[in-house]
Parts: structure tokens; C-alpha cells; sequence
């Protein structure tokens, strides 16, 4: 079967939105390169969360010792 993304390579890995979609038959076969490239879009993105999580993780820190001061 052609990878159900590109249609170019074999499609060889269940790809889904998550495990249970996977699990229960909802999931569509897509080549290696195809996966990487989404699961190395997914990091990139987690990864550009680091900076706004750790101002906000900061703030609240800050705020705490700020109320246990006063």
C-alpha cells in the first residue's frame, strides 16, 4: 500500500492523532519519511513553547513569594 500523505513511498507505519485513535482502527498508513517529518514538526513546535512556559512558570513563582511576603 502507497503512504496514504505522499502516495511516493510504502506506507509501513500506523500514523494517528493519538494512541487510542491508533488502537481502535483509526489511523492511516504512512511512510518513514512521512512520520519523521511530522513528528519533527511536533517537536519544533513543543520546543518553541519552552521560553513561554518557563516566563509564565517565572511569574506564578514570583507571585507566590510575593504573597507569602506580605
Amino acid at each position: 500500500m502507497k503512504c496514504q500523505k505522499c502516495g511516493q513511498r510504502e506506507g509501513t507505519i500506523k500514523f494517528g492523532e493519538d494512541f487510542m485513535s491508533i488502537n481502535h482502527g483509526m489511523y492511516q498508513m504512512w511512510c518513514n519519511q512521512c512520520a519523521l517529518i511530522e513528528q519533527l514538526l511536533f517537536a519544533m513546535r513543543q520546543a518553541a513553547r519552552i521560553q513561554i512556559l518557563s516566563k509564565e512558570l517565572a511569574t506564578e513563582m514570583e507571585q507566590e513569594e510575593n504573597a507569602r511576603v506580605a
